[in-house]
């Protein structure tokens, strides 16, 4: 389907994407929306102002690529995995992520809003900037991962273990913290928020 490396603002919607595997390819404000990339394997690959929506990720393996500025909205990720990933201000709203594999890798600035990603372990992600109100994070663990400055209105953290999250820069009373663990750093942190200071 694809003979070139490179794509600049071409339209694949409702595509069937035949390849197994696509390799090292750079596509530029393109359009997937409702495109099947079901069960696919996407390997060095870069994405920039592309539009995903509704399109069809089911089982697919994505690694070491980039998609950036992209929009995700309504696609199904669902047991999708994303590894070492650069997802700078991709938008997944209502987006499907049940089973998805984020990370490790870059999701700053991405908006996850409303998304329901409980009892779910996160290793070395960056969720820098990224919104994450509305977001169920019940009972996921975060290893060194980082949170700051994101948007955590309404967001919850009940019961997760944040113990090695960077955290600073956030506004924690907005946010759902029931039961959550945390290590010095993060009391810390949400001390400062509070202004309040630690003295050992």
């Amino acid at each position: 389907m694809f003979d070139e490396r490179e794509y600049r603002d071409t339209d694949f919607s409702e595509a069937e994407i035949l390849e197994d595997v696509l390799e090292g390819m750079t596509f530029i404000r393109c359009r997937f929306d409702e495109a099947n990339f079901a069960r696919i394997r996407i390997k060095q690959c870069q994405f920039e102002s592309c539009t995903f929506e509704s399109a069809r990720f089911q089982e697919a393996i994505i690694s070491g690529s980039a998609f950036l500025r992209c929009s995700f909205e309504f696609a199904d990720c669902r047991d999708a995995v994303f590894s070492d990933c650069k997802m700078t201000g991709s938008c997944f709203a209502n987006a499907h992520l049940k089973g998805t594999k984020l990370g490790p890798g870059d999701w700053s600035y991405t908006i996850l809003t409303g998304q329901n990603l409980s009892r779910r372990q996160f290793s070395d992600l960056s969720f820098r900037g990224a919104d994450l109100s509305n977001v169920n994070f019940q009972k996921s663990a975060f290893l060194r991962c980082d949170l700051r400055e994101a948007n955590i209105n309404r967001t919850s953290f009940q019961e997760a273990d944040l113990r090695s999250a960077l955290l600073e820069r956030l506004n924690f009373q907005t946010a759902n913290w029931k039961n959550a663990r945390i290590g010095l750093e993060q009391a810390v942190a949400m001390a400062a928020a509070f202004g309040v200071r630690y003295e050992p």
